[in-house]
């Protein structure tokens, strides 16, 4: 319930189903699934092991990195941030860019990256502030892993976004003189609190951009954002794991907000 009932994880249930606005799920048993990852119900129609040799069930769905599921589940909140960027007016925008390489310099951390080929997710010059790149590494959580049943939400949100600052941010504070924002969400759609301030920005510049509401323009990032995950998150439960496939995802704020959310309405 406490996962439930975070700041947009509900959008995938109290929105209308619209397929224009790629917020439906066409096939029944999605939602049916959908319901089931949400509220932790048992999964029919599962195989009994994994093509990684494990035993199969909704947990280990979310968790197998066979068949690179996992990593694409992280690539949909990243690749629509970065496409609502452009959107928004932000001209340099960059999916995974190659950080400066270290020359010398020390990190005072020893689990901070200094791999010359080290890259950040998305970078986005002057997000901030003008002539200045901000630095974005998302991570995508299953918050209903046996390990982290006894964490709440928002402890499990706080200790990825350090794990992700003792990687990235001193390097790219000092040597790549940007900021850096890690990018938290767990499977079910809730968002760090780092997350929730750059999603609040975004929208500020879309709203500006597009001369629209804000708080229009924000509830309809945060559905967007929600949608991602869910079919990324059905993509790791049904997903053939011998098989590679690419995920698709909708064509973002192609209508204006205000638009978009008189008609599937909800609570977004």
């Amino acid at each position: 319930m406490d996962l439930a009932q975070e700041k947009g994880a509900s959008a995938v249930v109290t929105a209308l189903p619209l397929e224009k606005y790629g917020m439906s799920f066409p096939a029944k048993r999605d939602f049916r699934d959908l319901l089931c990852l949400r509220y932790g119900y048992n999964v029919t129609g599962l195989p009994a092991q994994c093509a990684c040799g494990k035993p199969y069930g909704v947990s280990h769905s979310q968790d197998c990195k066979t068949g690179g599921f996992i990593l694409r589940r992280a690539n949909a909140p990243q690749k629509l941030f970065a496409e609502l960027c452009k959107k928004a007016g932000w001209q340099d925008v960059a999916m995974e860019p190659r950080l400066e390489p270290l020359s010398g310099e020390k990190m005072r951390l020893k689990s901070a990256i200094i791999d010359d080929e080290a890259r950040s997710d998305v970078r986005v010059g002057g997000f901030f502030f003008k002539k200045r790149n901000a630095f974005f590494e998302f991570r995508v959580f299953n918050p209903n892993a046996r390990s982290y049943l006894s964490k709440s939400p928002e402890t499990l949100q706080h200790e990825f976004e350090m794990t992700r600052s003792r990687e990235y941010k001193q390097r790219i504070n000092e040597v790549d003189c940007g900021d850096f924002v890690p990018m938290i969400m767990s499977s079910t759609g809730g968002m760090g609190k780092d997350m929730q301030l750059a999603v609040k920005h975004l929208a500020k510049k879309l709203a500006e951009t597009r001369n629209e509401t804000y708080s229009k323009v924000a509830g309809y990032v945060r559905c967007q954002f929600s949608f991602a995950l869910a079919r990324a998150a059905l993509g790791c439960l049904r997903g053939s794991r011998s098989l590679r496939c690419d995920f698709r995802y909708h064509e973002a704020l192609e209508v204006p907000a205000d638009l978009a959310l008189q008609e599937i309405g909800g609570d977004v």
